[in-house]
Formats: C-alpha cells, structure tokens, sequence
C-alpha cells in the first residue's frame, strides 16, 4: 500500500482550521446576540440559538467552497485554507 504525499491543510496549517471555525461560530451566534441585546423573550432567543446552527452549516458549506476559499486568498488570507503560492 503507497502512501499518500499529500498532507491535509488542516494538518500542514492548524490555526487556519482555528481561524476559520471561530468566524463561523462568531457569524453563527449574531442571530442569538442580536435577540439578546434586543432583550427578546426566552423563546425568541432559543430559536435565535437554534438557527445558529443552520447558520454555522452554511457557513462551514460555504468556507469549503473553492471559489469561496480563492476570494480569502485574494481579499482575507488569513481565513484562506493555505497561504498564496508563488
């Protein structure tokens, strides 16, 4: 069995796979703080919480895009999957 030379950006870059979570979460939470600050009721804060989770999906779904992660490489380096090359 061969193994394979290629090396996970999770692995080769770890606190871009940090980075990129965090913003995630952080963007996945606004439903939630939003109703918060806006001393909703506790079940309109429950459900803000609840979609979060959606939110956190999509956003992760859209992270993973290719196109998605070219336009990081270009404008937001930092939450790009791995640095420029050349």
């Amino acid at each position: 069995m061969s193994e394979n030379s290629t090396v996970a950006t999770q692995t080769a870059y770890p606190w871009r796979a940090v980075a990129r979570t965090v913003v995630a979460f952080l963007i996945a939470i606004l439903p939630y703080v939003a109703a918060a600050l806006a001393d909703a009721s506790t079940a309109t804060q429950s459900t803000a919480l609840i979609a979060g989770a959606g939110v956190a999906g999509a956003v992760t779904k859209a992270l993973a895009n290719p196109a998605v992660d070219a336009i990081l490489k270009k404008y937001i380096p930092a939450l790009a999957t791995a640095p420029k090359q050349g």
